[in-house]
C-alpha cells in the first residue's frame, strides 16, 4: 500500500485544523452557544459541570440566563451545581440559582444553609431577594430558615422583606406557627403597602392557628391600600373559618 505523501499529510491537517477553528468561531455566536447549552439540557445530568460553567463565566447574559434554566430543568441533579453558584462573584450568577433552587422546591432542601447565607450576607439586593423567595419553596416543611426569614423582614429593601414575608407565610402553613405569626401581624405595619399585603396573605395562609392575629386584621381593614383591606378581610374569613370535623363511621 502506497503511503500518502507529506503534501497530502498536510493538506489533511489543514482542513482538521480548518474546522476546528469555523467550529470555535461559531461558538463564539451567542445564539450557537444558546443552541449548545439546549441540547446539553436535554442531554440531562451528565451535562451539569459545562452548565454551571457556561452560566458563571459566558459573556452573553442571555447565554447564562439559558445555563441556568437548563440546570432548573434538569431539577435536583442540578442541585449540587446550583447551590455551588450561590458563592459566585457575580451577583447576578447568585441571584440566578436562586431563582433555579425555587423551581425546584423542597427536592433542593441541601441548599437552605447556603440560601440562608445568602439572604442573610448577601451585599446585592436581587440576591436577597431571591433566597428569601427560594427559601419559602425549598424549606416549606422545615423551621430552619424561619430565624433569618424573621430577620429579612427588618431588611432596607421593601422587595426583600415582601419575600421573607411571603416565604413565612408559605412555611407557616406546615410548621409551628408560635414566631411567625407575630412577626406577619408585625409585617401589617410595615410602611410599604407590598409588605403588608404579603403579611396578610400568610396570616391567610396559616389559617386557624393564626387567631392571634385577628385584632391586627381587623384595624388592617381600615388600611390606606385598597390591596391590604381585601386581603385582611380574606385573611380573617380564612382565620375564622371552622375546619370540617373529620368523617366517623356510625357503629
Amino acid at each position: 500500500m502506497k503511503k500518502p505523501s507529506w503534501q497530502t499529510l498536510v493538506k489533511v491537517v489543514a482542513a482538521f485544523l480548518g474546522v476546528v477553528l469555523i467550529g470555535w468561531l461559531l461558538y463564539r455566536a451567542p445564539f450557537v452557544r444558546e443552541l449548545v447549552v439546549s441540547i446539553a439540557g436535554q442531554i440531562g445530568a451528565p451535562s451539569v459541570p459545562y452548565l454551571r460553567k457556561v452560566a458563571s463565566q459566558d459573556d452573553d447574559h442571555k447565554v447564562r440566563q439559558n445555563a441556568m434554566l437548563a440546570l432548573r430543568a434538569i431539577g435536583a441533579d442540578a442541585v449540587p451545581s446550583l447551590t455551588a453558584s450561590l458563592a459566585d462573584a457575580d451577583a447576578e450568577v447568585r441571584a440566578e440559582a436562586a431563582r433555579a433552587l425555587c423551581f425546584i422546591g423542597q427536592p433542593a432542601k441541601e441548599s437552605v444553609p447556603s440560601l440562608i447565607e445568602v439572604l442573610t450576607n448577601d451585599v446585592d439586593t436581587t440576591a436577597r431577594q431571591e433566597a428569601a423567595r427560594a427559601l419559602g419553596m425549598v424549606s416549606m416543611k422545615s423551621k430552619d430558615a424561619v430565624p433569618c426569614l424573621l430577620l429579612a423582614l427588618k431588611d432596607p429593601e421593601a422587595v426583600v422583606r415582601v419575600q421573607a414575608a411571603t416565604a413565612l407565610g408559605r412555611i407557616g402553613t406546615g410548621v409551628d406557627v408560635e414566631e411567625i405569626v407575630p412577626a406577619l401581624v408585625a409585617a401589617l405595619q410595615d410602611q410599604e403597602a407590598d409588605v403588608r399585603v404579603e403579611g396578610a396573605e400568610g396570616l391567610e395562609r396559616i389559617g386557624p392557628r393564626a387567631k392571634a392575629a385577628i385584632p391586627a386584621l381587623t384595624k388592617a381593614l381600615q388600611d390606606t391600600d385598597r390591596r391590604v383591606r381585601r386581603e385582611a378581610q380574606e385573611a380573617l374569613e380564612s382565620i375564622q373559618r371552622t375546619p370540617p370535623e373529620p368523617n366517623r363511621n356510625k357503629e
